[in-house]
């Protein structure tokens, strides 16, 4: 898991919620616990594109990006 993308999703979470004590490993599904919403997770990947250049395929939205770990091996494959 790459320590910068983890570390950017965990502290993009927690200003979104505004609560810096928020707690988030790399398998906690930020749905599933309600830390995000549909909408959330369409900021988050938003967010994400923008911040590391990329575009999420269709396939890998598709195949359900709900977890930090989604997330950041989804952006390492495209790297």
């Amino acid at each position: 898991m790459a320590p910068d993308i983890t570390t950017w999703i965990q502290s993009w979470v927690a200003k979104r919620r505004n609560d810096p004590s928020v707690v988030i490993t790399d398998e906690t599904d930020l749905y599933k616990s309600g830390l995000l919403d549909s909408l959330g997770i369409i900021e988050l990947i938003e967010s994400l594109e923008d911040e590391y250049g990329l575009m999420f395929t269709e396939e890998q939205m598709q195949a359900g990006l709900t977890s930090v770990a989604d997330f950041a091996k989804a952006i390492q494959e495209q790297s």
